[in-house]
């Protein structure tokens, strides 16, 4: 299914924070992600059992001044995610987070290929 429902979204402060220091990162231009698969995981409360992986978006206020040019990127690594996350097998990744790295604005279709190709080696990173 195509979507990107709230559940799927890493918003908890005390995950993201362990996400950036405990995980692992992969890197294909513009794109950096930074991972935490389920194995490494320790769950110290009961969460909701979720299909796909939490995911966090972030772009550096140091490289897009304009909130709208943050904006933007965002919506097109999450649209990116959103048309190609189901040909993947990602259950064994339990959080993860897309940092753009770009200094300039980029294509969608550029940006959708990357995110495919990041897609394939989180999948490989069993």
């Amino acid at each position: 299914m195509k979507t990107f429902s709230k559940q799927e979204r890493l918003s908890s402060v005390k995950d993201i924070e362990t996400l950036f220091k405990k995980g692992k990162s992969l890197f294909v231009f513009p794109l950096k992600v930074i991972f935490i698969s389920s194995k490494t995981q320790q769950h110290t409360k009961e969460k909701e059992i979720i299909s796909s992986p939490r995911l966090l978006i972030s772009v550096s206020k140091r490289n897009f001044k304009r909130a709208v040019d943050r904006n933007r990127i965002k919506r097109q690594i999450r649209e990116g995610y959103r048309l190609q996350k189901s040909e993947f097998d990602l259950s064994h990744i339990d959080t993860f987070a897309f940092v753009c790295v770009a200094k300039e604005h980029l294509d969608s279709a550029f940006l959708h290929k990357r995110i495919k190709r990041l897609l394939q080696m989180l999948e490989k990173e069993k």
